[in-house]
C-alpha cells in the first residue's frame, strides 16, 4: 500500500480537520488553505488574506521539499471578479519569471434546485504583460 504523508495546518490555526497538503509518492496535493495569519486571525481585505494563503501554501511546499516551480495546477476560487487582477499581481509577486503560469480561466456555476447553471462572466488570465 502507498504511504500518504499529511501536512497539517500550522499549530493553533482554526481550520477544518483536514490536511493542508498530502503527499502520495512524488505527487503533492495542497487544498483548502484559508487566509489566517500567524496570530490565527483572518485579516480584513482580500490582499492580506491572499498573502496569508500564499505564505501557508509555500510553507506546505517547503515542508514537502517542493517549490513554486514544482506546481502543475493551481485552482483559485474567488467570490468577486473584481479580485482577479489583484490576485494575479499577488500571485506573480509570490513566484518568479521562471515559474510556469498555471491559472487560465474559469466561470462560476450555481445550483438552481434542479441543475447547475453558469453565471457571471468568464474570468480569463491573460498572463504576464510587458
Amino acid at each position: 500500500m502507498t504511504t500518504i504523508k499529511h501536512f497539517p495546518p500550522p499549530p493553533g490555526i482554526q481550520a477544518p480537520p483536514l490536511s493542508f497538503g498530502a503527499r502520495v509518492g512524488d505527487l503533492l496535493f495542497i487544498s483548502g488553505i484559508p487566509g489566517f495569519d500567524a496570530n490565527r486571525e483572518l485579516p480584513d481585505g482580500f490582499e492580506a488574506q491572499f498573502a496569508n494563503v500564499v505564505t501557508n501554501f509555500k510553507r506546505v511546499l517547503t515542508e514537502a521539499g517542493a517549490t513554486m516551480r514544482d506546481l502543475v495546477k493551481v485552482n483559485v476560487l474567488l467570490t468577486r471578479a473584481s479580485d482577479v487582477a489583484t490576485m494575479n499581481a499577488l500571485y506573480a509577486g509570490a513566484s518568479s519569471a521562471t515559474d510556469y503560469r498555471v491559472n487560465k480561466q474559469l466561470q462560476m456555476m450555481k445550483f438552481n434546485g434542479e441543475r447547475w447553471e453558469l453565471f457571471g462572466p468568464i474570468l480569463e488570465d491573460a498572463g504576464p504583460t510587458g
